[in-house]
């Protein structure tokens, strides 16, 4: 067992998937769910369901449904001790999927999490407990993502969520550890379309381990001694929502008991199938 620190989103999360081909700007028969969710979250959930310490470093909101998220976390094995009170409303993300199970769809509102300010993550750093590993979501400030490289003593990952907010990792590449873009994230903060030149490019920057997700195309995975790209892996699924979370969470698990590259990107592939067929002890 490893013991984590992840600094990102807890969100409230409502799924809608249409059960017939959509038509927008219409209303649409479907199916809607709501669970606890946010990246930070879903990474969190992963890597304790895998027997680790895992604590999660967000915001919680002013509402009523901050003691339901927090319930949320207890019953999946995530210590909140280092979470921070928000003046903002709990994070809210919103997905609309067809009826193939891919998004159409997503808004997210995540001023809660992006309010952490310096101060605060300071005085979480300053008493947490030593941890092995700590994962990033870029649901924070690029002055809470600065503070938290620079202060925490632990090998860091990050995860970009999306291309708009991937701009704010740019600053501190050269501190991570691992990255785990999706290939249009890896391609914008790149500046390239090929997936092996994208690695290259974080590597130069100072990134250890390079992991790009390309949906059908598998994932690519590199460091400095070696690069593969890892055929995805065949099985059925309902929706690909928290895929790449699992992801991360197998991958920077993997890293953690001393995987390279490679080894982590198989295993991270093994965490999200997991995930996605609902077997969870991988």
């Amino acid at each position: 067992m490893h013991t984590f620190a992840v600094f990102g989103g807890l969100s409230v999360d409502v799924l809608g998937k249409s059960v017939q081909p959509l038509v927008i700007k219409d209303s649409n028969i479907g199916k809607v769910n709501i669970s606890a969710g946010g990246v930070g979250y879903n990474i969190a959930a992963r890597l304790a369901g895998m027997g680790n310490k895992v604590y999660l470093v967000s915001a919680l909101g002013n509402d009523s449904l901050a003691s339901w998220l927090q319930g949320q976390c207890l019953f999946k094995g995530i210590d909140l001790s280092y979470a921070v009170s928000s003046p903002y409303a709990c994070p809210m993300y919103l997905a609309v999927h067809d009826m193939d199970g891919d998004m159409a769809l997503a808004l997210n509102d995540m001023r809660a999490s992006e309010s952490l300010t310096r101060e605060q993550l300071l005085s979480v750093i300053n008493k947490m407990v030593k941890v092995d590993y700590c994962v990033l979501d870029t649901n924070l400030s690029e002055e809470a993502l600065q503070t938290v490289c620079t202060h925490v003593q632990a090998p860091i990952m990050l995860d970009p969520v999306s291309i708009e907010k991937g701009k704010r990792a740019q600053p501190i590449l050269d501190k991570l550890s691992a990255i785990k873009p999706n290939l249009i994230e890896a391609q914008a903060m790149s500046g390239d379309d090929r997936p092996e030149a994208c690695a290259k490019y974080f590597l130069n920057k100072g990134v250890r381990n390079v992991f790009i997700s390309m949906g059908q195309d598998g994932v690519y995975a590199a460091d400095h001694r070696k690069s593969q790209q890892l055929p995805a892996l065949k099985f059925p699924y309902t929706t690909l929502t928290g895929a790449g979370d699992a992801m991360c969470a197998g991958i920077v698990h993997a890293l953690a008991n001393g995987a390279d590259a490679i080894e982590a990107a198989h295993y991270g592939q093994q965490s999200s199938k997991a995930f996605l067929t609902k077997i969870f002890n991988i």
